[in-house]
């Protein structure tokens, strides 16, 4: 009985410690800057980069990518990205159909056309 506690692993699938991460590239291969989602408003682990945050971060309750979060990456980090490089050329962002992706063709910036697979 001792041994099947050691080996199930119970301690660390109570952990909740969490991020979730959001990665993008255009049809010719370019890289979008990596966003992540974590639970914590501030995380100390950037207390080693000079408190400025490495990549695009936001937080959420549950680290979850929510229609909030989806609305905040699609503003702030994908559209800024593609601005930078493109101007106010039109572009098509495609994402797979879930929740937090509803509405979002409603919001997104002008230039850029949200469709869904």
């Amino acid at each position: 009985a001792e041994e099947k506690k050691t080996i199930r692993g119970v301690k660390q699938m109570k952990a909740k410690e969490r991020i979730t991460l959001m990665v993008c590239t255009s049809a010719v291969g370019e890289k979008v800057p990596l966003a992540i989602v974590g639970k914590s408003k501030r995380p100390q682990c950037w207390d080693l980069c000079d408190n400025k945050t490495p990549m695009p971060y936001t937080s959420q309750a549950n680290a979850w990518f929510d229609k909030k979060v989806a609305l905040w990456w699609v503003q702030d980090v994908f559209y800024a990205w593609y601005k930078q490089r493109y101007g106010e050329l039109p572009c098509v962002l495609i994402l797979d159909y879930c929740p937090a992706h509803e509405g979002l063709e409603k919001v997104s910036p002008r230039p850029v056309i949200v469709t869904f697979l």
